[in-house]
């Protein structure tokens, strides 16, 4: 699953009422449903496991913004991080993302600029 990640910031931005990682959740969820996403729980649906936006989370406090668009680039793959969450390579990769989106989204709102 391919994450078009200006797509997913510019849908998230959308989401003004949600914090950075929810927004960011919810956006890539709809991109990739390609329909509306009520909510968390129905984002956790799309990726196969909740445990996609724990991560997300965990990757988001714990990485800056060029960290998570370096891996993202790179098709970076923690095989025992994702081991340690109960995700695939996909869910993984799904969860950098997530991470990389909320922090632009954040970046855009506070009006940081790009990463």
């Amino acid at each position: 699953m391919q994450v078009d990640i200006e797509s997913a910031v510019k849908h998230g931005l959308e989401k003004e009422d949600e914090k950075c990682l929810d927004a960011a959740a919810l956006a890539v969820a709809e991109l990739l449903a390609q329909k509306d996403i009520p909510d968390l729980k129905a984002a956790a649906a799309v990726f196969g496991s909740d445990q996609v936006s724990e991560l997300a989370g965990f990757l988001w406090d714990s990485m800056d913004c060029k960290a998570l668009q370096d891996c993202c680039a790179g098709q970076h793959f923690d095989a025992e991080q994702a081991r340690e969450w109960g995700l695939d390579r996909d869910q993984y990769q799904l969860a950098l993302a997530i991470a990389l989106v909320a922090h632009k989204i954040e970046r855009e709102r506070e009006r940081l600029g790009p990463c």
